[in-house]
């Protein structure tokens, strides 16, 4: 069985073979690490994480929301 950073590391090994520029990692248990949301970008030649939450490249922001949508109540 895999740890955590081992699964991690697979699956960024894999996204980068494919071309895939940004992995965006939510873990409400904070496992690697001490935040919730991770965002790795692919920069010289492999992923690094960063602290920006805006994908410039697909115009998309990413954020943790801790409202009510809909009935539904976030962790």
């Amino acid at each position: 069985m895999w740890g955590k950073g081992q699964k991690l590391g697979y699956k960024l090994a894999q996204y980068a073979r494919l071309g895939i520029a940004y992995y965006i990692v939510y873990d409400p248990n904070r496992l690697p690490g001490n935040k919730t949301l991770h965002v790795y970008t692919w920069k010289d030649a492999r992923y690094q994480e960063s602290k920006k939450l805006w994908l410039p490249a697909i115009g998309l922001g990413v954020m943790l929301w801790t409202e009510n949508y809909r009935g539904m109540e976030t962790p």
